[in-house]
C-alpha cells in the first residue's frame, strides 16, 4: 500500500511537471516576436514531448491558451493590482491602481495581444478573458464606491466602474501607449481618470 501510493504521488508530480514545461515552452512561443500563430506541434516540439502528450495534459489548443492566460495573473504580478485596488485612501489606491495595471501590462504586452488575438476566434479563451474580466470589475467596483463616498467625484458609482474597468483595461494600455513609455501612458490614464470621474483640481491625490 505504501508502494503503491508512492508510485501514484510520483506519476502525479510527472504529470504536473510534463504540463509545467508544456505550458512553460507555449509561454515563450507566444512572448517570441516572430511567432503569429501557436500550433500544438510547435508546443510539442519546444517542449520536447510528444504531440500525444500535449494532449493528455491540456486536451485542445484552447485548453493550452486558457492555461497560459491564467498563469499570467503571476507573470503580471497582478497581485499588486489588488493589493492598490484596497490602499486605505481612495485617491492613493485610484493613483496606484493605474501606475501597476500599466506596469503589469507593459512586463507581458505581447503575450496578452496574442492571447486576445486568439480569443476573437476561439470561444474558450474569450469565455475565460471574460470571466477575468468580471473578477476585475468587481473589484473595481468596491474601489468607485469608496471613492463616491469621499465626494470627491462627480458620476455615480455604476459610471465609475465602467469608467474604471475602461481606463484600467489592456485596450485602453494599448491604444494610449502606443508611441510612449509605461511613465507617460500611466499620466495619460489617469488624466482619462480623473476626468471622467469629474475629479476637481486639487483633489487629485498622489500620483
Amino acid at each position: 500500500m505504501v508502494k503503491r501510493s508512492y508510485d501514484m504521488s510520483r506519476r502525479s508530480r510527472a504529470v504536473d511537471a510534463a504540463r509545467e514545461q508544456a505550458s512553460s515552452a507555449a509561454y515563450q512561443l507566444l512572448a517570441d516576436p516572430a511567432c503569429h500563430e501557436l500550433s500544438l506541434d510547435a508546443v510539442a516540439r519546444a517542449a520536447g514531448v510528444t504531440r500525444a502528450t500535449l494532449y493528455n495534459q491540456f486536451g485542445s489548443r484552447s485548453e493550452l491558451l486558457v492555461a497560459i492566460f491564467r498563469d499570467l495573473a503571476q507573470r503580471m504580478k497582478a497581485e499588486r493590482i489588488y493589493a492598490a485596488m484596497r490602499l486605505p485612501e481612495p485617491m492613493q489606491a485610484l493613483n496606484a491602481t493605474l501606475r501597476e495595471s500599466t506596469r503589469a501590462y507593459t512586463r507581458e504586452q505581447r503575450v496578452i495581444r496574442k492571447l486576445f488575438a486568439f480569443a476573437a476566434l476561439d470561444g474558450e479563451v474569450q469565455s475565460e478573458i471574460a470571466r477575468s474580466e468580471r473578477t476585475r470589475r468587481q473589484s473595481l467596483a468596491h474601489l468607485a464606491t469608496r471613492l463616491a463616498e469621499t465626494g470627491q467625484i462627480g458620476v455615480k458609482v455604476e459610471e465609475a466602474t465602467a469608467l474604471l474597468a475602461s481606463v484600467t483595461s489592456f485596450q485602453a494600455f494599448e491604444a494610449w501607449a502606443f508611441d510612449a513609455g509605461p511613465r507617460i501612458t500611466e499620466q495619460r490614464l489617469l488624466q482619462l481618470a480623473y476626468a471622467g470621474l469629474g475629479i476637481s483640481k486639487g483633489k487629485e491625490g498622489v500620483a
